[in-house]
C-alpha cells in the first residue's frame, strides 16, 4: 500500500546510514579511546593513521570489528528515521493544496 512506503524508506534510509557511516565512527571512537594524546599534529599523518587502524582492526578481528555496537545504533537510528521521514512527508501531503506555486493573496 501507498502509506506504507513512508515509513519503510525512512526506516531503509536510517539502516543504510548506519550501515555505511559505522566502520569509519567505530575507528574514530577506538582511536579516541586509545590514543588519546598520541595523535599525530599533521593533518595527513592524522589519515594515515586512521586507515592503519582500520586495517589493524581488520586484520585482528575481521571485517566485524568494524561494526561493533551496530545493533544499538540500529535500534535507534532506524525509528528515528522513521518517524522524520513519515513526519515530512505527511506534513508535505497536508501543505501540498497550500503549495501550488500560486500566490497565498492577491498577486499580480
Amino acid at each position: 500500500p501507498p502509506a506504507a512506503w513512508d515509513p519503510a524508506i525512512g526506516a531503509c534510509a536510517g539502516g543504510a546510514a548506519v550501515m555505511l557511516s559505522m566502520p569509519s565512527d567505530t575507528i574514530k571512537t577506538y582511536l579516541q579511546t586509545h590514543t588519546a594524546g598520541r595523535l599525530a599534529s599533521s593533518p595527513v599523518s592524522q589519515v594515515a593513521h586512521f586507515f592503519s587502524t582500520g586495517r589493524a582492526m581488520v586484520q585482528q578481528r575481521g571485517l566485524a570489528s568494524l561494526y561493533l555496537g551496530v545493533v544499538p545504533r540500529l535500534l535507534q537510528q532506524v525509528p528515528s528515521s522513521t518517524i522524520c521521514w513519515y513526519s515530512v512527508e505527511a506534513c508535505q501531503k497536508m501543505l501540498a493544496p497550500y503549495t501550488d506555486g500560486e500566490p497565498v493573496s492577491g498577486g499580480h
